[in-house]
């Protein structure tokens, strides 16, 4: 799995970004702290989806089932019991055990089966649904608001924004920091490894059944979170938060970035979302626009924007290391002919 490498250059410019994104409600209109709320989700799922793609060797079809789940079941938790925070654990844990249910089911096939398998049991949690009562059926659920925290006589108003764009970005931060602990962890590596060869890894010892289903559970409870997230973001929640074209979103996303980077979904996910808003007043022609920029990517840049950066940066490192190597013999030779 490669890395950006080098100085510290690249945690430097992090920490910047960290800073400026905590303090732009300052300097931004209420409209754009909605538009970078939903970049962070974005990169959330997107990365959460990028753990199977880039670091397991795995395309699934059926991603947005669990980020449907995490949002129906935070909506439908805090409309019971008014806990923004233990309704995100609860979606976590539901999105999780979802996960595990149904990659159970799909890791009986592999390869483009597995892939296929995924959107056929997605494709399930959509129809269920859209034809359930309790999630709304086909006109979902409305008016989802963060409940206020309230401590002592002290009320906190969360929903609307910036507040609940706090939330987002805190949450967002720590749920990329834990996948970042968990991708350079040993046993990311091992996922790496199972990527790169899996009868060689499966030869050595290694169960890669139960790796590749760990991270199936894994990914599938980041994206529940994600999903979570986006419930109260955007107030209304249909069952198409499920469908195949929903899955298709974090699979453009890693590609746009680069799915062999960590960060590549999260660079993604703000070219994706920039597009779409620039193209919003095309109405009908914005998914073209998507598709094409996708096909540009394909062709041109098939290691994503973090990709061509780095070979960029890689392609100027040698110019510059053979430059110094044909002027180092230069000045050894003027110096013995003094």
């Amino acid at each position: 799995m490669e890395q950006l490498r080098g100085s510290s250059w690249w945690k430097a410019t992090i920490v910047c970004l960290l800073i400026l994104l905590y303090v732009a409600p300052l300097f931004v209109e209420s409209n754009m702290i909605f538009r970078l709320a939903t970049i962070l989700v974005s990169a959330l799922f997107a990365t959460s989806f990028n753990l199977l793609l880039g670091y397991t060797g795995l395309v699934s079809f059926g991603q947005a089932a669990y980020y449907a789940i995490g949002a129906f079941t935070i909506a439908l938790f805090m409309d019971a019991y008014p806990s923004f925070l233990l309704g995100i654990m609860v979606a976590a844990v539901i999105s999780g055990v979802s996960a595990w249910v149904l990659g159970s089911i799909a890791f009986r096939a592999s390869g483009i089966y597995f892939a296929i398998l995924t959107l056929a049991l997605g494709e399930l949690v959509f129809q269920f649904l859209y034809k359930s009562s309790w999630s709304g059926g086909q006109n979902g659920l409305a008016g989802i608001k963060v409940p206020d925290f309230v401590l002592f006589d002290w009320e906190i108003k969360l929903n609307g924004m910036p507040n609940y764009y706090f939330i987002i970005l805190t949450m967002v931060i720590t749920s990329l920091l834990i996948l970042w602990i968990i991708v350079h962890s040993r046993f990311g590596k091992t996922l790496v490894s199972i990527k790169e060869d899996p009868v060689r890894a499966e030869f050595l010892g290694v169960n890669v059944r139960r790796y590749r289903l760990i991270a199936f559970v894994i990914s599938g409870t980041f994206t529940g979170i994600a999903g979570a997230l986006s419930a109260p973001l955007n107030s209304i929640i249909t069952a198409d938060l499920a469908s195949w074209v929903n899955s298709a979103t974090p699979i453009i996303i890693t590609l746009f970035g680069g799915f062999s980077y960590f960060f590549g979904p999260a660079i993604g996910a703000f070219v994706y979302e920039l597009f779409r808003f620039l193209t919003s007043s095309f109405s009908d022609s914005s998914d073209l626009f998507i598709g094409i920029m996708l096909l540009i990517v394909i062709l041109a840049l098939p290691n994503g924007i973090l990709g061509f950066t780095a070979k960029g940066k890689q392609k100027a490192n040698r110019t510059k290391d053979s430059a110094q190597g044909a002027n180092g013999p230069k000045r050894e030779k003027k110096g013995l002919s003094a």
